[in-house]
């Protein structure tokens, strides 16, 4: 996050503000796949993936994609 905060895996962090950034390094040279789990104070849960491969291309090549929805979770 943008305050320095290493995150572990299965974790619950509070957010102090409505908009947050994620940093993350792939640890390796194969294909990555995470998940991010936001709830709010009423335990309304929402869940985005993220999926990144090994391909390395130009900065001037490259295309930004959106990956996954952000969708409620059911209880």
């Amino acid at each position: 996050m943008d305050n320095g905060i290493t995150f572990l895996p299965n974790d619950r962090y509070l957010l102090e503000n409505e908009k947050f950034r994620l940093y993350y390094t792939a640890a390796g040279d194969e294909a990555h796949n995470f998940i991010v789990v936001v709830e709010d104070n009423f335990s309304n849960s929402y869940e985005l993936e993220f999926d990144f491969n090994n391909r390395n291309v130009k900065d001037d090549d490259l295309t930004i994609v959106p990956i996954g929805n952000f969708s409620p979770l059911l209880k």
